[in-house]
C-alpha cells in the first residue's frame, strides 16, 4: 500500500500519521525502459510493399533516403531523433539504424516506425522526433530488447568508473 508520511508533534513527542493514498497510477506511459544513446540513423520513405521484405539488406530494397539524423534516446518500442526537417504525427517512415556506426560492414537495422510527436529541438531549425516502431517481428523486438539492454550495462559500467575516480580522488585528499 502506498502511505503519505504526517509527522506531528504533541506535548509528549512526536508520532507519525500514516494516511493511504489513492489507488497506485501508472506514472509512466511507456511500456519499456528508454536508454540515452546516440548513433547515426537515416529515416527513409515508407512503402506498404516493403514490409514484406524486411528485415533484408536495405539495398535491396531500394528506398530513397530523406535526411541522416542522430539519436538521442531508444526503447524496444521507439526513438526520439533530432532531425532538420519537421516530421508531422501520424507520417510513417522506413529507419535504418546504425547501431555500430554508417562506416562499419554491418547492415544497418531496418524497422517502421510512426511520428508520435514533434518538438523544437535544442538548436535552432532543429526537431526533437518521437517515433514508435511497428511492424516488428520477434527477431526484431529481441535484438532492440539486446541493444538497449547492453547499452544500458555499458552506461552504468560507466557511472561506477566514474563513482569509484571520484571516492579514490577525494581519499587522496
Amino acid at each position: 500500500m502506498n502511505y503519505q508520511n504526517n509527522t506531528k508533534n504533541r506535548d509528549d513527542g512526536r508520532y507519525l500519521l500514516l494516511d493511504q493514498t489513492s489507488a497506485f497510477e501508472k506514472s509512466q506511459r511507456r511500456d519499456y525502459f528508454r536508454v540515452p544513446v546516440r548513433f547515426k540513423a537515416a529515416i527513409c520513405e515508407y512503402r506498404d510493399h516493403v514490409l514484406d521484405v524486411l528485415p533484408l539488406h536495405l539495398d535491396v530494397l531500394g528506398t530513397p533516403e530523406l535526411e541522416r539524423v542522430e539519436t538521442r534516446n531508444i526503447s524496444v518500442s521507439g526513438i526520439l531523433l533530432e532531425t532538420k526537417r519537421m516530421y508531422m504525427p501520424g507520417e510513417k517512415y522506413l529507419l535504418q539504424l546504425f547501431f555500430d556506426g554508417p562506416k562499419h560492414k554491418s547492415s544497418p537495422f531496418a524497422i517502421f516506425a510512426e511520428v508520435m510527436r514533434t518538438i523544437p529541438g535544442k538548436n535552432p531549425n532543429s526537431h526533437q522526433v518521437g517515433m514508435q516502431f511497428f511492424g516488428k517481428t520477434e527477431i526484431m523486438n529481441e535484438s532492440l530488447a539486446r541493444f538497449v539492454l547492453t547499452q544500458q550495462q555499458k552506461q552504468v559500467q560507466r557511472r561506477r568508473l566514474v563513482e569509484r575516480d571520484i571516492r579514490v580522488d577525494a581519499a587522496w585528499h
